[in-house]
């Protein structure tokens, strides 16, 4: 097969693809994509089997497992979603509560099954591909076994059609532009009509829907320099994607985050308020290559599993400085120059926490770990003004809301618990910029152990179920423990989030003996209790987990029961 076929139908579609042999003289260079490739940007191989085998292969439904195999006989194969990304995928619809997705692009349907099986059973997904050999060879009879076909609406043609026949379709029964009918989106066709589906769905997606986009960073390609050496679909294919994040980025009608799944997944939340960014000072005066260790804005470090230093840095600047509050970055500032700041959260992790506080509604948070709290003021930033976080070992989530001084009732709207057996650095560091966010009244602070400090949470029966989102980053050795007593904390549907459970990839490493050439004694240790911790919650049923390589490795948990 020509591998350039298949990056061509990105670009323009199956019909303007180039004839079998054709390649467009570039028989030297190596395409980005090619079959019997695994679909990641990590840093090994290994690595990515390690996520697949603990934590995505076992928690993968028979049916979508058959599916999944069944594709991977095709010739474009390499165009399907692989078993990570369809477990994602499956967790945001969940966790918005979807009941009306749409689907732009379906080949084989691996994401669309993964979407069907986690809408309720009256629930829909408009399915638009324009050529449907694909759907009706494989994944219809697929669907049908699954007993989820009576959710699909399968349309065949141009997505661009569909997508404003729908849209006429609104309009006629008097419907609200800016409350679309459906809750969830998932693009993954043709790149350069990207910008175009982004205008039609953020009409058709209710405002806290979500629209995903695949294929965001090109197999790392939109990080290379100019000059490097690619094909020309690859190229063209690269800048379109390089256009289609920065337009993205700098859109305020949405919440956007850029996750390292498959190939790249960029994740927006329509809130449809123009004025946000205006009111948090995002995207002023941002230093672009300079201080904190590490350049894009002064970063904290370089805490990364991506393949590469500058595909990281692609993201940092692409889609996560530009959207980030000025008291963010001037908390993340400070925290660098910290002799221990490599404790602290990373700035495309905070970017992701505050989003998924807002999909959920969260407005009661518990962090434990808070170190300088540059995690808790995101946190407090993405709850709303009557949210609560309490702090116990760490917070590292916020939406990226007004920085704006409410005048409350302090003993009667907490939103966040922190916990942390010292406010040293919090007090020195994070309390004055906190403050002048106009956040602290959401912050009660939790001096002590934090297994009782949350004992004590637990004791009080109005705390059961209370919290909608937790994030620990803290000592691992507790991670265990913290996660019985947050699991009573949180309300079902609600999000436990674990920092360090890749533990810088030393989770793959060789067993030992044959690590001690790569691990020290102590990264040995703790490479062992995250593993221990992932096999614990893979196998938890009162969780549905999904594990992001983002930052050091995060362990998402949404509570099922």
């Amino acid at each position: 097969m020509n591998t350039n076929y298949w990056t061509a139908m990105c670009v323009t579609g199956p019909s303007h693809g180039p004839a079998a042999g054709e390649n467009g003289g570039d028989d030297d260079v190596r395409d980005i994509h090619r079959p019997g490739d695994s679909k990641t940007l990590l840093k090994s191989d290994t690595l990515y089997q390690y996520i697949l085998d603990t934590t995505v292969l076992p928690q993968e439904p028979p049916c979508l497992r058959e599916l999944r195999f069944l594709t991977d006989k095709h010739e474009l194969a390499l165009m399907a979603s692989p078993a990570d990304e369809m477990q994602l995928l499956g967790v945001l619809v969940k966790m918005i509560g979807a009941r009306n997705a749409i689907e732009v692009g379906v080949f084989t349907g691996n994401s669309l099954l993964a979407t069907a099986l986690a809408l309720p059973d009256d629930g829909r997904v408009v399915a638009i591909d324009r050529d449907r050999r694909g759907y009706d060879a494989v994944a219809r009879p697929e669907l049908d076994r699954a007993g989820v076909v009576h959710k699909v609406e399968f349309r065949e043609n141009v997505a661009l059609d569909v997508l404003d026949e729908l849209l006429a379709t609104a309009a006629a029964a008097a419907a609200d532009d800016d409350d679309g009918g459906f809750d969830f989106a998932f693009v993954d066709a043709d790149k350069a009509s990207y910008v175009s589906y982004h205008e039609r769905l953020l009409r058709l997606v209710r405002v806290g829907g979500l629209v995903v986009y695949d294929n965001t960073l090109w197999g790392g390609a939109v990080a290379m320099p100019a000059g490097a050496p690619m094909s020309s679909t690859d190229r063209r294919v690269t800048a379109t994607i390089r256009e289609l994040n920065a337009v993205v980025a700098a859109d305020p009608r949405v919440e956007v985050c850029q996750l390292p799944v498959a190939d790249g997944l960029v994740a927006s939340a329509t809130n449809h308020q123009e004025e946000q960014m205006a009111a948090t000072g995002a995207g002023e005066g941002k230093e672009t290559a300079s201080g904190g260790g590490g350049g894009g804005g002064g970063s904290l470090h370089s805490k990364t599993l991506l393949k590469s230093e500058p595909l990281y840095q692609y993201v940092l600047e692409s889609t996560v400085f530009p959207r980030e509050p000025d008291c963010l970055r001037e908390l993340r500032l400070a925290t660098a120059n910290d002799p221990m700041a490599v404790m602290a959260a990373s700035p495309d992790q905070v970017q992701l926490f505050g989003l998924l506080i807002e999909l959920i509604g969260a407005k009661n948070a518990i962090e434990v770990g808070v170190f300088t709290g540059y995690s808790l003021l995101a946190t407090a930033l993405a709850l709303p003004d009557d949210g609560k976080v309490s702090s116990g070992a760490r917070i590292t989530t916020v939406r990226y809301i007004a920085c704006v001084i409410l005048i409350l009732d302090f003993r009667a709207w907490w939103q966040i618990v922190a916990i942390d057996v010292s406010r040293e650095s919090y007090d020195e560091v994070g309390a004055p910029v906190i403050d002048k966010a106009g956040v602290a009244h959401k912050v009660d602070f939790r001096v002590g152990l934090a297994m009782p400090v949350l004992d004590q949470l637990v004791a009080e029966e109005e705390n059961k179920g209370k919290f909608d989102f937790a994030f620990v980053d803290a000592d691992k050795v507790n991670f265990l423990g913290y996660h019985e007593r947050l699991l009573q904390l949180v309300r079902v549907g609600g999000l436990i989030a674990y920092d360090n459970t890749l533990w810088g990839g030393s989770v793959a490493a060789p067993p030992p003996p044959a690590d001690e050439a790569h691990l020290s004694g102590r990264d040995r240790s703790l490479a062992a209790l995250a593993r221990e911790f992932n096999a614990v919650i893979a196998a938890d049923r009162r969780v549905q987990p999904c594990q992001l390589a983002i930052a050091d490795g995060v362990m998402l948990c949404r509570r099922v029961a």
